[in-house]
């Protein structure tokens, strides 16, 4: 009696386990997944390299890539903080000829019976400041943006390259 009590407790639970009774599990969807996963490339091991050949091989490619990313990676990031320091020096220097515009302006306009247009006058300049204002962040935006693409750009080349010389190693050394 004891046996069959504790098959039934074993059956129920493999069972249990089988069925996968979770309302988020659904076993067409698994299986898609499983089919559309199975085919990913396997992680490089240098374990995979036999000789030790190989393996130093190996090694001088990795850190020959590594090096050469950094280098490419620190240009890339230099240029856009060139880029955008040059952009702030433009956007002060235009900066500089609104403030002068504006205070020759208002230099021409002493009279108290031109208030109205001294106001509009000042307004003008505000809006221009705030156009340029806008326009730094767009084009500090638009930088930052092309930066983060050309990272993940950079990333996906030098991973590329090292599965090539990975296989290359594994084949012919």
């Amino acid at each position: 009696a004891l046996e069959r009590c504790m098959m039934n407790d074993a059956d129920r639970f493999i069972e249990n386990i089988l069925s996968h009774e979770s309302k988020y599990y659904d076993p067409v969807k698994a299986h898609e997944y499983y089919l559309r996963t199975r085919e990913l490339k396997g992680k490089r091991n240098k374990n995979d390299l036999k000789t030790d050949k190989k393996k130093e091989a190996w090694d001088y490619v990795q850190s020959e890539l590594k090096n050469a990313k950094k280098n490419e990676s620190d240009a890339a990031q230099q240029a856009l903080s060139d880029f955008i320091e040059g952009a702030k020096q433009q956007a002060l220097a235009k900066r500089e000829q609104i403030k002068a515009k504006l205070t020759k302006l208002l230099e021409t306009l002493q009279d108290r019976e031109q208030t109205a247009t001294r106001k509009a006058a000042r307004e003008k300049a505000r809006e221009e400041a705030q156009q340029l204002r806008e326009e730094l962040k767009q084009t500090v935006q638009t930088a930052r943006d092309n930066y983060k693409k050309f990272k993940e750009d950079l990333t996906a080349k030098y991973e590329a390259e090292a599965n090539q010389e990975f296989e290359a190693i594994k084949r012919n050394v």
